[in-house]
């Protein structure tokens, strides 16, 4: 139905307005939307091809994050076999879910693609030392210059607790990326930005690691 009638707004406000849809239709109605995103972007002028791109993808994988944190595991990991087959599970949401907290999606993410089953890949993420997570993340076929960002990441997740207060999430998020923004030498990071959507867009863009032999 999606992919007969996914650009009828008819069907979709239909769609959008039942209770709760199968996480893998929902995840397609994003993609829709996502991709007329794109088309509007690339109409204006002022916009390239490139930029288009990364808002779009960034908005759909955005969207789809919060969208997961309403489902169960079960439905997570449904939607993580669904993206991989449909080749949009990409490194950037993967990255994206763990530095917005969303470790069931990181985990199954990282399951999916390294074919490691979830328990087994949740004991190797959080091993106290680098080899297990290390080990989990080239079996995931992951891009090698990112692994320091990862290994920041879950380093920051393991050492840091949500304290409770009032945005709690948000300033774990942003400890995260102010971290690996700093590990890469981005100096021209705006780390006082109360966008913290602009410290994503920079992480995206990440250059190589100041000190590869680290990673």
């Amino acid at each position: 139905m999606v992919d007969a009638f996914g650009d009828n707004e008819s069907v979709q406000d239909k769609l959008a307005h039942r209770a709760k849809l199968p996480i893998t239709v929902a995840e397609r109605l994003m993609a829709r939307a996502s991709e007329n995103l794109r088309r509007y972007l690339l109409s204006r002028p002022e916009m390239t091809a490139e930029q288009a791109d990364m808002v779009a993808l960034q908005s759909r994988e955005r969207a789809l994050l919060g969208l997961a944190g309403d489902y169960e595991m079960g439905d997570v990991e449904l939607l993580v076999r669904h993206l991989h087959r449909n080749e949009r599970l990409t490194a950037s949401i993967i990255l994206r879910s763990l530095c917005m907290g969303d470790l069931r999606f990181f985990e199954a993410g990282l399951s999916q693609l390294s074919g490691v089953p979830v328990v087994n890949t949740r004991i190797l993420i959080h091993d106290s030392g680098r080899l297990g997570f290390r080990a989990i993340f080239e079996r995931a076929g992951l891009p090698k210059q990112l692994f320091q960002a990862f290994h920041v990441a879950v380093e920051v997740e393991r050492e840091t607790r949500y304290d409770g207060a009032p945005r709690d999430r948000e300033r774990h998020s942003r400890l995260m990326l102010e971290r690996i923004l700093t590990q890469y030498g981005m100096d021209d990071v705006q780390f006082g930005a109360e966008d913290l959507e602009y410290l994503m867009t920079r992480m995206m863009k990440l250059p190589s690691p100041l000190n590869p032999e680290a990673a």
